[in-house]
Order: C-alpha cells, then structure tokens, then sequence
C-alpha cells in the first residue's frame, strides 16, 4: 500500500490544498498521514525565555486539534487519515518521518501568497533534497490542485 505524507499547518488557508491530497489518497487508495511541526525556535531570538516548554506544549496541543480536524475532513470524503506531530526542524523532522513511516509519496503545499510560510526556492530545495535523499515522488499542491513541481 502506497503512503502519503502531508505536512500541514492546518486552519481554514489549508482546506483546499487536504481536500486535494485526500482526494488523491482515496483515489490511489493509499495511507494518508498528516503531519504538524512546531519548532519554538523563533523564541531564543527574545533572549531567555522562562516559559519555552510551556509554549512549546501549547504548540503541540494546537497541531494535534488542527490534525484532528484534517481527520474529521478526510473521514467526511470516506478516507481515513492518520496524524504524527513533531517538534524541531522542518526538514529534520520531514526526513526522519519519511524513513521512520516508509512514505512513498510526500505532498507539499505551495506558497500561497505573500504571507506564506514558505518561499519558492525553499520549496524548490526541499523537493530535490528530499528526492536525493530518500527517492520517493514528491508532489506539490496549491490552492487545492496538485501541481508539477
């Protein structure tokens, strides 16, 4: 059986881009798996902060009800979904999920605008990093279609 991987932030942005990808995983008949990062990082930029874990916790409550609500998406269009959430880096956490689950396919969303999370030569340098590294397809979605990369 085929496994897809699909990093999402969640909220009501990502919809359209799940609503593709569990199309797709229906259609291909395929494990789906969502995946939330958190990454507290950004909070060192402040200097000491007391109260990291506690952020951090927080973070990771948020990612698992946003996952549940990509589950409950899926199990509405007749799939079911599974959720991994992670703290760290991005990219670290993407390789050792890929390897850990055996995915086949890893599904990313595109920068949908100015505000976006991710640039396009970042995307660009996932999708070839990710390729060399383990040789799995990767797939880009945007505002609800799958794209060519």
């Amino acid at each position: 059986m085929r496994i897809i991987l699909y990093p999402t932030r969640g909220g009501q942005k990502s919809y359209p881009n799940q609503d593709a990808v569990i199309a797709l995983a229906k259609k291909w008949k395929a494990k789906l798996i969502f995946l939330y990062i958190s990454n507290v990082h950004f909070l060192e930029k402040l200097g000491p902060v007391r109260h990291t874990k506690v952020v951090q916790n927080e973070l990771e409550d948020m990612g698992e009800f946003l996952l549940a609500m990509a589950c409950e998406r899926a199990k509405k269009a007749g799939w079911k979904a599974q959720t991994i959430v992670r703290h760290g880096s991005f990219m670290e956490i993407v390789h050792n999920v890929i390897s850990e689950h055996q995915i086949d396919t890893l599904i990313i969303g595109a920068p949908g605008s100015t505000h976006a999370a991710t640039t396009t030569d970042f995307l660009q340098s996932l999708i070839q990093e990710i390729q060399e590294a383990h040789q799995i397809e990767v797939l880009v979605v945007q505002d609800g279609d799958i794209i060519d990369p």
